[in-house]
């Protein structure tokens, strides 16, 4: 009872506001030593992350009564710079300084069985927050006395709580096979507006308006996913196998949207259409996952390697509602349709790291891993998939794990670096007059660059009788 106390007050410790600017899958670690090492544990996890990193590892490790894995106050600074969405030259960037997500996990053996063991984790899988606001004025070029206007307004918000309990049997010292069942907490919204207008500057009267919002939000709550795990201890080396399901029997979910589009071509003409609804969540998916980990020594050091494929989901729908925003008051109804598409690329991200010992009571460790974006291209709404998304990210670590009271203290740093350039459409507001303000964007150079910096704090604790 005692325990399962401190474990809910454990949990009451990440009730803190998290920032992240976008969610790949392997764009947060957890763990203290997982932090260091950038991820590559899947055969060497020797604490209680191993309930979500790799399930069989869980009862390999030494005979802790009880033990505690928990990471806090984790501050983050990232930065996420797109250039020449807005014509040539022109830049628009997010800046977002939190916490990364954190993690609480216990583990035990029940009823004194040294070979059979349990945890119980909750932790943030993904956190993300992005946003853009960018204004721009100038006089229209070629036109006499026009000027200009064009307002942006964008942010992405995604958040996923795991919560999982695994259970690990250590059949012979050199095999350990464990599953840990989760349930997910699924939460996201995307809101883009664009406002461009031109102003007679003389009388300040407008000539010319487009203004346009497109916003939705979908959760899904109490979803499934299984994780099955084997670990291989062979001498000094060690081998660790995953397999992650994909998600399955959604509790509940739904979701909801808001349409808003004015056009106005003079004075005395305009178009308009509004709408707020709910909407059915027709799907939403997540991928298989199959995990591979090798940790072997060399000299004094022990270096470590994991990889994580991850299949691809071809396009699906996940809102697609027809709908008339005047009810059926209006003598000539006119139904409106909104559709929302995603679907994710297939990835392999892989992870190297090392271990050396620097004394009785410290470990040197470092490591490096890739973060590919697997988000696939949509037809539709494509101005919001360009800004609410970071590039692929590759990330560098280093730190220290001291062993106090017999407990293990983290501290380090991780630093990330991301680019992209890719034609997209975009909006060249340097050559936007009248004639063309309603035209489609044209294809040019997007470039987006992203960079972060997080400080590494983690403790394990463990009580041993």
């Amino acid at each position: 009872m005692k325990y399962l106390i401190l474990f809910l007050l454990t949990l009451f410790s990440f009730n803190v506001s998290t920032a992240q600017v976008d969610a790949h899958y392997w764009t947060n670690q957890f763990g203290g030593r997982a932090l260091l090492l950038n991820g590559a544990v899947i055969a060497s996890t020797d604490d209680e992350t191993a309930v979500f990193y790799n399930p069989g590892a869980m009862a390999m490790g030494e005979d802790d009564d009880f033990s505690l894995s928990l990471s806090f106050i984790t501050p983050s600074y990232a930065s996420l710079k797109t250039r020449n969405y807005f014509g040539q030259g022109r830049s628009i960037k997010d800046t977002e300084f939190g916490f990364a997500p954190g993690l609480a996990a216990i583990g035990f053996n029940p009823f004194k069985y040294d070979n059979f063991r349990v945890a119980i984790t909750s932790f943030t899988r993904f956190k993300s927050n992005l946003s853009f606001r960018y204004r721009t004025l100038f006089k229209v070029a070629d036109a006499e006395n026009q000027i200009y206007e064009a307002n942006l307004d964008f942010s992405r918000r995604l958040s996923e709580r795991w919560v999982g309990v695994g259970a690990s049997w250590r059949i012979f010292d050199a095999i350990g096979l464990g599953v840990t069942q989760f349930f997910t907490f699924h939460s996201e919204s995307t809101d883009f507006g664009l406002r461009q207008e031109i102003f007679d500057g003389n009388t300040n009267a407008l000539q010319a308006s487009w203004r346009s919002r497109t916003k939705y939000s979908f959760n899904t709550n109490g979803r499934m996913i299984t994780k099955f795990g084997l670990a291989l201890h062979l001498n000094e080396i060690k081998i660790g196998l995953t397999l992650t399901t994909p998600s399955y029997k959604e509790l509940w979910g739904k979701a909801s949207y808001e349409l808003d589009e004015l056009k106005v071509f003079s004075p005395d003409s305009l178009t308009l259409a509004t709408n707020l609804d709910d909407a059915e969540l027709l799907d939403y998916q997540t991928p298989l996952s199959i995990g591979f980990g090798l940790d072997v020594p060399i000299g004094k050091s022990r270096v470590s390697f994991s990889l994580e494929y991850f299949k691809s989901i071809p396009n699906y729908t996940l809102i697609n509602d027809m709908d008339d925003p005047l009810n059926g008051l209006s003598e000539s109804p006119e139904t409106t349709n909104f559709r929302v598409s995603t679907g994710n690329r297939q990835v392999i991200n892989f992870a190297v790291g090392c271990q050396t010992p620097i004394s009785e009571k410290s470990t040197l460790i470092w490591g490096f891993r890739t973060d590919f974006n697997q988000r696939r291209k949509q037809q539709e709404n494509v101005a919001l998939q360009i800004l609410s998304t970071t590039p692929s990210v590759a990330h560098l670590s280093i730190g220290n794990v001291l062993e106090v009271w017999d407990s293990k203290f983290s501290l380090g740093l991780d630093y990330g670096f991301g680019f992209n350039n890719s034609s997209s459409p975009r909006v060249d507001v340097a050559a936007t007059n009248i004639e063309n303000l309603f035209d489609d964007p044209n294809i040019g150079k997007v470039s987006s660059r992203f960079q972060s910096l997080i400080l590494i704090i983690a403790y394990d604790f463990s009580y041993r009788k």
